[in-house]
């Protein structure tokens, strides 16, 4: 993880939102983010979440941080009549609240299964001026059943980076909870979809590099028509954030995405089973065979 030479004007302002046991998954995430730091910078960390965190993870955070870690400690119950799905906890509408928590207008959230690889100081000096928020596209999704026309790109929420103020002045959050609870019926990733829906037109695309999904490393051969005519396919070899957005994360010994070796190599890593220790070999041991002899995909070891 080499960090880049450029120091931004601002201190960088994160985000994490996170409840059970992902909150601990937070302190590996931002150990990626102090080690790609570029030297002299300074960032702080915000963590939403519905209950204090262990001593042991709040201690890790400040040890880590180079500015505040705040946490908030948000009533999970003003979600609880919105959609649940299998694979995402209600969790995922936490972030929803992040502008009007917290007092910035510019706030990198991103998601607990993110390893950050390079220096974001480029990214925070983006401007967002007449903008919501400026995110990365989720390639290989149908987004029409949402309203969105063949024209309009379908951003991933793992990683956002957030006009707080705009945000604020729009009345978003309102704007997306009426959306989410007015059309159950067309949602499949809840959050991703009601904002998709709600910040149409109204966000800016983001270079690929910030948000490298996994999609993006097994459809590599088709990605490129996903991303023209805007952006190229040289970042995978190297993405300032790499996104587990998968069943297999990077804190599972089934994952066999090159960059989880990165991951495995912070200090404050976490491993935890998927299916068990045993399970968890045979699938690693057959994930291996198949991405390095049967599709021969060079992301994948």
């Amino acid at each position: 993880m080499n960090a880049d030479k450029q120091i931004p004007h601002e201190p960088q302002r994160y985000c994490f939102c996170a409840d059970g046991r992902y909150v601990d998954f937070i302190v590996p995430a931002v150990e990626s983010i102090a080690k790609s730091c570029a030297s002299g910078t300074k960032f702080s960390v915000d963590i939403i979440v519905d209950k204090e965190p262990k001593a042991g993870v709040l201690g890790a955070l400040k040890a880590l941080c180079s500015g505040d870690v705040t946490v908030h400690v948000i009533d999970p119950a003003q979600f609880g009549d919105l959609l649940e799905v299998t694979h995402i906890s209600r969790g995922m509408y936490y972030r929803l609240l992040i502008p009007e928590l917290l007092d910035a207008d510019k706030v990198l959230y991103l998601d607990c299964d993110v390893l950050v690889r390079h220096s974001l100081s480029d990214l925070f000096n983006i401007d967002l001026e007449g903008v919501l928020a400026g995110a990365v596209i989720n390639p290989f999704y149908d987004g029409s059943r949402l309203g969105l026309a063949d024209g309009d790109r379908y951003f991933n929420s793992g990683v956002l980076l957030l006009n707080c103020a705009e945000w604020r002045a729009d009345g978003t959050k309102d704007k997306v909870l009426a959306y989410l609870r007015a059309n159950t019926d067309l949602l499949r990733m809840p959050d991703q979809d009601a904002l998709n829906a709600v910040l149409r037109g109204r966000w800016c695309e983001l270079d690929p590099t910030y948000n490298c999904q996994v999609s993006m490393l097994l459809r590599h051969k088709e990605l490129a028509r996903e991303l023209a005519p805007g952006w190229s396919m040289s970042f995978l070899e190297s993405p300032a954030i790499m996104h587990f957005s998968s069943a297999h994360k990077q804190w599972h010994s089934s994952n066999r995405i090159v960059f989880s070796k990165e991951y495995r190599q912070l200090r404050t890593h976490i491993m935890e089973p998927r299916r068990g220790p045993f399970l968890d070999f045979v699938i690693g041991r057959i994930r291996q065979a198949k991405f390095a002899i049967g599709q021969s995909n060079p992301y994948f070891y």
